[in-house]
Formats: C-alpha cells, sequence, structure tokens
C-alpha cells in the first residue's frame, strides 16, 4: 500500500469526519432553538397570551382544519383569502385535522423558524467548503455562525408576537439563496413556490433574494432572474387586482404620492422617486432600530453580494410604513434578516481567512459571539415578561370561560387574549367605537388591563359600564382585572360600546377598599383606610385637565402620569359632594418603553398622536362609609378627552 493512497485514504476520512461535525453543529443549533422557541409558545398558550394577530389566523386555520375551506376571517370582517394571500393555511389546515389547538399553529411557525436557521447554516458550511478553507478554521467560523443563530434574541422576539407567516418566508428566502448559490434551479422554484403560498410580503423577500443571486453569481444569472420575475409577476397580479385587502402597497404605503389609498407598487415608488428625501429622514429618526436588527450578526449581511439585497428590502419595507414604529422595531416583520445574515456573516469570515487578515479571524469571531451574547443577554429575558401579559387567575377564569363555550357560540374578548377564543365561526377582538351583532348566544371577556395598549383601559371601562346597563346582559364573573358577561340570545340590538367617555360609573373600576354595588354603579368603603377607586385611567394629549369626583363623604382625590409613575396632583375634599381638582400632564416620551443598555440599545421613539396615560384614584382615610358614584376627567383647554 502506497503513501500516496494512505495519505488520500486519510484526506477522506478527515474530509468525512469534519462534514459529519458540521452537520452535528447545525442539527445541535437548529433543536436548541426550537426547543427555546417552543417552550415560550407553550407558555403564551397555557396562560393563554395569545392576541389579535394570532386571532386572525387561528380563526382560518381552525375552520380550514374543520371542513370549511371558504373561512371567513371575523375579525377584521374578511374572508381570510383576501387578507395577505396566505395560500399555505389550506395545506395547513390539513396538519389542523389532526390537532387544531393553538400550540399546533405556534409550533408549526417555531418548526420553520428552526428549519431556517438549519438551511441558512448549511448554506453557511457550503460557504466554506467552496472557499476550501482548513477543518479547523471552517469548523470555527461555522460555530460562531451557529451561536449567533442561536443568540439572537430577536428571532425569538419575532416568532413569540402571536403567529404570522415571516418565519416561513425566511425559510422560503434562505432555501432559494441556498439552492441558486449551489446552482441548483429545480430545488429553488420549490422554495419559490414555499414562498408566493405564504403571501404577498413573503414573495417580496423571495423574489428580492432570486435577484440578488442572479446579481452576485454569474451561474445563477438566468435561474435568478427568472424566479425573480415570476415572484414579481405574482406580486404585481395579487397587488393590482386588489386580491389582498391587506397588502402593504394598499395601506402602509398609501402616504407616499402616487399611491392612493389602494395604489399599487408602481404607486408607491413614483411616490419614492418625487420624494427621495423621505427616505433619508427616515433612515436618521429611526437608525437605532436599524442598528439593533443588523447588530446581533455583526453587520455583514449589508456587505455580503448575495444577501445584501434581501436584507436591504426586508428593512426598506418596514422603514418606510406608515406604521414605522411598529414595523422597524426588532423582531416579527424583520425575521427574515435574521436568517439571511447568517450565510452573510460566514461569507465575510471565510473572506477574512483567506487574507492577510486571518491572524485575527478568532477575534472577530469572538468579537461576533461577544456582541450577539450581549443582545441576548439584555433582551431575552424581556420575551416572556412582554408576550405573557395575561395573569395566572386571569388565565384560569378564562380557561373556565372556554370550557363553558358552545361550538355555535360566540365571543367578544380584549385583544391580548382574544386569540385564545377564535375557535369558532365568529370570534372578535373588543374594541370601542365599533358595533358588534348579536346573532347567537355570545360572551363578552374584557380586561381593564389589556396589554396591548391598542384601546387599553378607558375604553374597556366603557364596553364594561355599558354591559352593567345593557337589558338581558348576565354578569357571569368579574374581578379586578377581569369581567365576563353572557348576553343570553340573538338579539337585534348590536352591542356598540363607545370609543370614548369622559364619566363612568365608579363600580367599574378596581377597588382595595371597597364593595361595588353593581345595581346603583357605585362602590362604597369597607371602613379601611387605602384606595377606593384606582385604575380610573384615560389616554389623553399634554395639557390641563380637571379630576370630577362624586362621592359622598371625604376623600382625597390623585391624579397621576401612568407612562412616567409621577404623580400629577393630589387634593383631599372634606365636603360631601362633587370635588373637583384641576391638574396638568406633561409627555415625556423617553420614558415609555424599556430601550436596553449599553451598546445594546434600540432608544424607540414613540411618534403617534403624543398621548399619554392618565390614572385618578380615590382615597378613603378609614374609620367611616364613604360612597364614590362617578368619576370624571374633563379637559379644561377646550378639548374634549378622548382615548
Amino acid at each position: 500500500m502506497s503513501a500516496a493512497y494512505l495519505e488520500k485514504r486519510v484526506a477522506t476520512r478527515l474530509r468525512i469526519d469534519a462534514r459529519a461535525v458540521a452537520s452535528l453543529v447545525v442539527v445541535a443549533a437548529s433543536c436548541t432553538q426550537f426547543c427555546l422557541l417552543a417552550s415560550i409558545s407553550f407558555a403564551e398558550v397555557t396562560r393563554r397570551s395569545l392576541s389579535w394577530d394570532f386571532a386572525v389566523y387561528y380563526q382560518a386555520f381552525y375552520l380550514i382544519a374543520h371542513g370549511h375551506p371558504r373561512a371567513f376571517e371575523s375579525l377584521s370582517g374578511l374572508p381570510f383569502v383576501e387578507l395577505h394571500a396566505n395560500f399555505l393555511m389550506w395545506p395547513l389546515g390539513a396538519i389542523g385535522a389532526l390537532s387544531s389547538s393553538p400550540l399546533t399553529l405556534k409550533l408549526i411557525s417555531d418548526a420553520a423558524a428552526a428549519l431556517a436557521t438549519c438551511v441558512a447554516l448549511g448554506w453557511v458550511r457550503e460557504i466554506l467548503e467552496r472557499n476550501k478553507l482548513p477543518a479547523q478554521t471552517a469548523a470555527f467560523i461555522l460555530v460562531t455562525c451557529a451561536l449567533v443563530a442561536v443568540l439572537n434574541p430577536w428571532t425569538y422576539q419575532s416568532n413569540a408576537f402571536d403567529f404570522h407567516f415571516y418565519a416561513i418566508a425566511a425559510l422560503a428566502s434562505v432555501g432559494i439563496g441556498r439552492a441558486l448559490y449551489n446552482g441548483q434551479g429545480d430545488p429553488a422554484c420549490g422554495w419559490l413556490l414555499l414562498g408566493i403560498s405564504a403571501g404577498d410580503v413573503a414573495t417580496t423577500v423571495v423574489s428580492a433574494t432570486a435577484f440578488g443571486a442572479a446579481l452576485a453569481l454569474p451561474y445563477a444569472r438566468r435561474a435568478g432572474f427568472e424566479l425573480a420575475a415570476s415572484g414579481g409577476a405574482v406580486f404585481a397580479l395579487i397587488t393590482f387586482t386588489h386580491l389582498t385587502a391587506g397588502n402593504q402597497f394598499g395601506t402602509n404605503f398609501a402616504y407616499l404620492k402616487g399611491a392612493p389609498a389602494h395604489g399599487g407598487a408602481f404607486g408607491v415608488l413614483l411616490g419614492l422617486l418625487e420624494h427621495p428625501a423621505l427616505i433619508g429622514a427616515k433612515i436618521a429618526a429611526h437608525a437605532d432600530a436599524l442598528y439593533a436588527n443588523l447588530s446581533p450578526a455583526g453587520f455583514v449581511g449589508l456587505v455580503c453580494p448575495f444577501t445584501a439585497l434581501p436584507v436591504a428590502l426586508v428593512l426598506f419595507e418596514n422603514l418606510m410604513t406608515t406604521n414605522v414604529h411598529d414595523f422597524i422595531w426588532p423582531g416579527n416583520e424583520s425575521a427574515p434578516v435574521y436568517y439571511l445574515m447568517l450565510p452573510g456573516l460566514g461569507w465575510m469570515l471565510a473572506k477574512i481567512a483567506r487574507t492577510r487578515l486571518k491572524p485575527a479571524l478568532s477575534a472577530a469571531c469572538l468579537l461576533v459571539v461577544a456582541n450577539c451574547g450581549g443582545w441576548f443577554y439584555v433582551w431575552f429575558p424581556l420575551v416572556e415578561p412582554q408576550w405573557l401579559r395575561v395573569a395566572p387567575a386571569t388565565s384560569a377564569a378564562l380557561d373556565a370561560l372556554h370550557e363553558k363555550l358552545g361550538e355555535d357560540d360566540e365571543v367578544i374578548a380584549s385583544d391580548y387574549f382574544v386569540g385564545s377564543f377564535a375557535d369558532r365561526r365568529l370570534a372578535y377582538g373588543f374594541r370601542g367605537g365599533r358595533a358588534f351583532p348579536i346573532r347567537a348566544r355570545t360572551y363578552v371577556a374584557i380586561s381593564t388591563r389589556d396589554g396591548t395598549g391598542r384601546n387599553g383601559w378607558p375604553q374597556a371601562y366603557g364596553g364594561i359600564a355599558m354591559l352593567l346597563q345593557r337589558p338581558g346582559a348576565r354578569l357571569v364573573s368579574n374581578s379586578r382585572d377581569l369581567w365576563v358577561f353572557e348576553i343570553p340570545q340573538a338579539t337585534d340590538q348590536a352591542f356598540d360600546p363607545p370609543a370614548s367617555a369622559a364619566s363612568l360609573p365608579a363600580a367599574v373600576f378596581a377597588s382595595d377598599v371597597g364593595r361595588r354595588d353593581l345595581g346603583n354603579d357605585t362602590v362604597e368603603s369597607d371602613g379601611r383606610a387605602g384606595y377606593l377607586v384606582r385604575d380610573a385611567t384615560w389616554r389623553d394629549p399634554p395639557g390641563h385637565y380637571a379630576a370630577r369626583i362624586g362621592a359622598s363623604g371625604p376623600v382625597v382625590v390623585e391624579a397621576w402620569d401612568v407612562s412616567r409613575g409621577v404623580l400629577l396632583a393630589r387634593k383631599a375634599f372634606d365636603a360631601s359632594g362633587l370635588a373637583l381638582m384641576p391638574f396638568e400632564l406633561k409627555y415625556d416620551r423617553s420614558n415609555v418603553y424599556f430601550s436596553g443598555r449599553w451598546i445594546f440599545r434600540c432608544g424607540r421613539q414613540v411618534a403617534g398622536d403624543g398621548n399619554d396615560w392618565i390614572e385618578l384614584r380615590v382615597a378613603v382615610p378609614g374609620g367611616g362609609l364613604t360612597r364614590v358614584d362617578s368619576v370624571t376627567l374633563d379637559g379644561d383647554h377646550g378639548l374634549e378627552p378622548t382615548f
């Protein structure tokens, strides 16, 4: 046996062992990520912290799984197919036929995210093999990319936000990019079909990925351009024919000149050409969010020639939307970025390993991992507290309500747990100012501490007050945070909660030392000292206000700025009757959101309408019986308070 033959056998065996180790690294990273994602999903489902967005998709998933292919999405009032052209939901319904629980839909998204990591890391391995790096160097780079994949907190933030097709869009985009990188046209077609079936937003991402690969890889030019053109044609079809009422170009970009309320992609592009300064202004205004999205993977996704275009497109789409503060915030809509950055990172590190900078490779890898680990340390512990917004006691009450629901019963529930009740033909997210038809026995579950912030406490209290006075409505249960009513049968009168109300009965608010008299809409003290009324909260702009309290005895009235936790004013009233206390509300947006620490920051700024939360509290000294019948917030600046 010659020495040359032995050397060849050893080299072959080393390559096989290196590939086995690389495969083990890829599988271990994907499984670790899936376990973390699944644990968050399990906690959300068991706590019933599934909000409006989840309800939109889960209702369609449940109905399709139970033999209703023409699923109607009652929360938005649209056939589901017209929402975002998410045709993939029909094949997913086959899985729902086996198990249609909310956890099943969450786990589908988690599995797609983990598979996207697996495909992306497999792509990294192939980049390293093509660069013919030594086995030890390639393994070091691959482990670096795997750690970045597992430690990026925004992947968990994205999947924790109910259910969307962004994880599947990420899977399709890295799949099509990897296939074109390897010159495999047929698999790329399959990934394109997956992306198209996942909806209009996913279609733009996979098309951009194919186009970017065509520009960067000469051997993939024809296939890439053909796939990009096919995806673009599909997107044009569903956009210009208004097949999707929820498409981004019809709503989120309507502010651009040349893009009317239901305009298409051409109008948006025309508007951008006419107002190029808007792009620079938005980049400057949201540089912190762009930095936070890109930093965990080392920013190199914008340098790699075959991933730069789709990464830039995803961020650009989110940056230019009307609701830019929600879309550009790390997580959810930016999900494809975090997976496309991984092959970009591997490509850059491979380039370093083949240049004179090779001695700095170890330091570069350690720096990338340390940076991503810092983001993980600061932000990952916040994922569950942010999304587990239902208290355990409230969750138990919701479990009891769900057990008693019949198949044909309708549900109107607060936004941040309505997703748990979307397993029926008609379910609605509670929002003031909207009329809800009562077609059958209907249960209304309203939280007075709505964690979504979309309607929040004020509209919830107004809805509770209306139900307490509604003929035929029966109070099933109530606690400090949750009120459940039953409207026993169909009526001609819709449930039409108010969009705003300056004055509300005291019985709807929380009380530490009082007893509710629901018949008279009052609360009476039990003789102890403390807050007889608290959590009486409105959302209003800065300005001058007056609190008016209808009380039968001595009280102390307090006004609080909820966002800052600042006491604005306190005044004691000894005489019986109507107490009046003026105060001023100021607004400090820097205290609204947690922004991170050190270099791991995303100083989110809230534009919106500049409103802030005002809470009124009524305290009693104890030793006597005091009754409060109403709590009112008046604006003495000439504007009617709204929320």
